[in-house]
């Protein structure tokens, strides 16, 4: 059996099968989850794509945002940044998982395994409590620089590891909740 592994072509194919499996995909399936006191409620999620250093959208009101006619949404519109989800509105099938080889990830720009210079801000229209009514709690940043997440090598290796492969975004009265969650925060 070593002499079949020490045999160059057999180590030339192992090695491009180990490295296949570290280049990967960037992108991990995104499961969206809405909290049970929503569930009269209606949502919608924008994920919208945006250069690192655009400080706009660390400070922007989620209000305003979503006001009709606003010219940062209207922007980030008519350049291809925006994708929506919605929950609980007639006529609109609610889909809760974004798979990694969805549409919108190639849209977005982001492509095989190179590091993307942008992140995604998620911004929620819900229901708000009187006293959370500054919208803070409604977006929030999900950081695509590798130095973020922890995704060890051996789980990028194991093909069956969804920890490793799945994002889960859970919308609660008190906020965005990512998990995992970025190991650190900018």
């Amino acid at each position: 059996m070593s002499r079949i592994l020490m045999n160059s072509p057999w180590r030339i194919a192992l090695l491009f099968i180990v490295l296949f499996l570290l280049a990967g995909c960037n992108t991990p399936d995104v499961e969206v989850v809405i909290d049970p006191a929503y569930r009269d409620a209606t949502i919608q999620i924008d994920f919208v794509k945006v250069a690192r250093g655009d400080m706009r959208w660390d400070s922007v009101d989620v209000d305003a945002y979503f006001t009709p006619g606003s010219s940062l949404r209207e922007e980030a519109a008519r350049s291809d940044r925006i994708y929506s989800v919605l929950y609980n509105v007639p006529n609109q099938y609610f889909n809760g998982m974004i798979p990694s080889d969805a549409s919108v990830w190639s849209q977005f720009g982001i492509k095989g395994s190179g590091e993307p210079d942008f992140d995604i801000m998620v911004l929620v229209d819900s229901p708000v409590v009187p006293s959370q009514a500054n919208g803070s709690i409604r977006k929030r940043k999900i950081p695509l620089d590798r130095a973020s997440w922890d995704i060890g090598m051996l789980s990028r290796l194991n093909p069956f590891s969804e920890s490793s492969l799945k994002l889960k975004l859970t919308i609660t009265p008190s906020g965005i909740v990512l998990d995992p969650a970025p190991n650190r925060r900018r």
